[in-house]
């Protein structure tokens, strides 16, 4: 089976690899059943939260049950708020790691990615196997979460020169980017003056940082966290412009939540009864996206 990196680099023009969260196992089953069906890759997450709810190492230990069966299914360790958690996931084997040094300074936050990225160097020569790390630049709004109101400020976003500083400064594989899009799936987002439903992606600036990094000899990654509220054109449009890993969170949550409750009604206290439907529904979903991102033209 071909290692993330590897799967990465096969990646053709316009395709782009599903990452979704998990916190249960019926998540985690949910992949594994769409990947069987399709055969195409895709990235499972554990947040902070979702690591210390169902185990760093048990997380990791499903997905290597996962690759056991030749199923490209990869974890990554998201949204790693400090160097400490970064380097626990290193030690864990993750397959990737996200460093998020967001919020910190631009300058602490490029210290704290490459104090990580050394670390990876160092255990990779132990183990032989390489562990990818991203990073981010810029800041995403809001939270894996539904409703409320957020506000997008002009200096949220990433420009060219910051992603080439950065990519420079740290040498991550990955780099997320703010482009518009933000965490969760608020009722009102607040950007430039106006009040939008729904955000509105900058894809002129996704193709000019992807163009930048590739001018400057960076063949860095470029992943879209807050795909949840977004439309599958803004998900073709951003591919095109060069995303080719997009996050995925609040609206698998949001389907898990309702399928639950669904099944919930059925005459039956057998728990495997209720939840095969919350696996269906979640892997149905699962398998939409990625034939969408994957086998874009």
């Amino acid at each position: 089976m071909k290692t993330l990196k590897e799967t990465l680099v096969s990646l053709k023009e316009h395709q782009a690899i599903l990452h979704y969260n998990i916190a249960t196992y019926e998540q985690y089953k949910a992949a594994v059943v769409a990947v069987s069906e399709t055969g195409l890759p895709m990235l499972i997450g554990v947040s902070e939260g979702e690591r210390g709810y169902v185990g760093m190492t048990m997380a990791g230990q499903w997905v290597q049950e996962a690759q056991k069966k030749n199923l490209p299914i990869f974890i990554n360790a998201d949204h790693c708020k400090s160097d400490t958690t970064a380097m626990e996931a290193v030690d864990a084997l993750y397959d990737e790691v996200l460093m998020d040094g967001t919020e910190f300074t631009e300058d602490e936050n490029i210290l704290r990615t490459k104090k990580v990225i050394e670390y990876r160097n160092h255990i990779q020569q132990k183990i032989g196997r390489e562990i990818l790390i991203e990073g981010e630049i810029g800041y995403l709004a809001g939270s894996s979460d539904l409703g409320g109101s957020i506000e997008i400020k002009a200096e949220y976003l990433t420009t060219p020169e910051q992603a080439i500083r950065f990519v420079q400064e740290t040498g991550v594989d990955l780099l997320a980017i703010s482009v518009g899009n933000v965490h969760g799936v608020p009722q009102t987002i607040l950007q430039g003056g106006n009040a939008l439903k729904s955000p509105q992606i900058d894809f002129d600036r996704i193709k000019t940082i992807h163009s930048s990094l590739r001018q400057n000899n960076f063949n860095t990654w470029l992943v879209l966290h807050g795909g949840s509220g977004l439309t599958d054109d803004d998900f073709v449009h951003a591919i095109k412009c060069g995303i080719q890993i997009i996050h995925l969170n609040t609206e698998f949550r949001n389907i898990w939540k309702n399928s639950l409750k669904k099944n919930l009604e059925k005459d039956t206290v057998n728990p495997y009864k209720i939840l095969n439907g919350v696996v269906e529904d979640l892997k149905n979903r699962i398998i939409h996206y990625q034939q969408l991102f994957y086998t874009l033209q």
